[in-house]
């Protein structure tokens, strides 16, 4: 059985998109696994979803997983 070293951009979570990208290639992963707010985010702010496209061919990184996990690490403010 194989298997392909991925990161999980929530470990870089503070950096932006296409940077998550590239740090993830320079520490050698083979692949990678994005959130999806982070790309609603990176459109949200003018961004393109063709430019991920670009930077993941640029850098040889595939997508093995979007994680659609929504708002559950986000505080609550509870008083």
């Amino acid at each position: 059985m194989s298997f392909t070293l991925c990161l999980n951009t929530s470990t870089i979570k503070p950096q932006p998109m296409l940077e998550k990208i590239r740090l993830t290639a320079e520490a050698g992963f083979e692949a990678i696994e994005l959130w999806i707010n982070d790309v609603y985010e990176f459109v949200g702010q003018g961004g393109e979803v063709r430019d991920i496209e670009k930077a993941l061919a640029d850098h040889g990184l595939p997508v093995v997983s979007m994680i659609a996990v929504r708002a559950w690490g986000e505080a609550i403010d509870v008083e």
